[in-house]
């Protein structure tokens, strides 16, 4: 019998994400991959399955939010011309709201595939956990999953609800601006405006503030330059009109800790939210974190005495920090693990 490989795929607007399952091993990857500026991502994803196709079996199985980029004349061209990328393979699956991961030639409801990637990581965490919350902090948005008795009590259909219902924030901690949350700062009891240009990201921030190990800053910087502290320094200068030079260290150090402060009280304040809205207190609700920000939830839980719980512990592996692993990229490894499942038990 060939050996069988699983593909699981997250096609985001600016990453496309992957998670292979071959045998036992796992193998992770983030793509930069904007669809605003470039059309590579039919080539990478065929040179990825091209590259699996010698070892085996391959099934492929999507979800996606990049529907929406502005590329498209709207969502519904996106998701089509998103599932174009895959036609020609065979074994290949599309994962809907209302059906679950269907074949892709099966599909009709093209809304039930848009910006589904959340939905996947509710499916699947729902079978794991009783009362929790689970919080995807990713490169552009987060997404708070509310499961409750095991099931699944989000309002959310789509980013227009999710985004009114709180269940969708348009913060990341990557690609996001440092300037979203205020246009000034005090320091040294004095008021420091920052400029709204994109001239650095939160994954600036970031890093100045060592929460973010260069191997995870994947998305692109604001100037196309590296991204070791230094360059990060610089491009985050340009937000206050300086010229990145040694002086300004301490000062640029204190305005990071300040705007990585303001992103947390926000996260806390949605948490509160949902808690205070669909469970009696903090004691009978569990916090799982997941994506590039993980640290950040993890972190935030310890200082506000939130229990946590990680991906890890959860199914029982080991997942590295620093290395870009599963719980960062959990749709596709989700993906990945529950098409993988069905087939066992199809097969059994």
């Amino acid at each position: 019998m060939r050996n069988e490989i699983y593909i699981g795929w997250d096609i985001g607007g600016a990453h496309l994400k992957s998670c292979v399952i071959n045998r036992k091993k796992i193998e992770c990857s983030v793509n930069l991959c904007e669809l605003w500026k470039t059309k590579e991502a039919r080539y990478i994803i065929h040179q990825i399955i091209k590259k699996y196709t010698q070892q085996g079996v391959v099934n492929n199985v999507i979800t996606m939010s990049g529907e929406m980029c502005d590329i498209f004349n709207n969502r519904d061209q996106g998701v089509k011309e998103i599932l174009n990328y895959f036609r020609k393979f065979v074994n290949t699956y599309v994962y809907t709201q209302s059906n679950g991961i269907i074949s892709i030639t099966q599909n009709k409801k093209l809304q039930n595939i848009a910006s589904a990637n959340w939905h996947v990581i509710a499916k699947f965490m729902s079978k794991k956990l009783t009362n929790a919350i689970v919080i995807d902090l990713g490169s552009t948005t987060t997404d708070f999953i509310l499961i409750k008795n095991s099931k699944v009590i989000n309002k959310r259909l789509d980013d227009f609800s999710g985004l009114s219902s709180q269940e969708l924030l348009y913060i990341g901690c990557l690609r996001t601006p440092p300037y979203i949350f205020e246009r000034s700062l005090r320091i040294n009891k004095k008021n420091v405006q920052i400029i709204p240009e994109n001239f650095s990201s939160l994954a600036d921030v970031y890093r100045i503030i060592k929460k973010l190990p260069k191997s995870l800053y994947y998305s692109s910087t604001c100037d196309d330059k590296d991204k070791d502290i230094k360059a990060c320094m610089v491009r985050f200068a340009r937000n206050f009109g300086l010229d990145y030079k040694g002086i300004h260290h301490n000062f640029l150090l204190s305005a990071a800790k300040k705007i990585s402060n303001l992103h947390s009280t926000i996260l806390n304040k949605v948490i509160d939210y949902h808690v205070e809205k669909n469970f009696l207190s903090n004691k009978n609700v569990k916090i799982i974190g997941l994506g590039i920000g993980e640290e950040i939830i993890k972190d935030l839980c310890i200082k506000n005495s939130r229990e946590y719980l990680d991906l890890p512990t959860i199914i029982g592996e080991r997942m590295s920090r620093t290395k870009l692993s599963p719980h960062h990229i959990a749709p596709a490894y989700f993906l990945a693990t529950m098409l993988r499942a069905e087939r066992i038990r199809e097969q059994s």
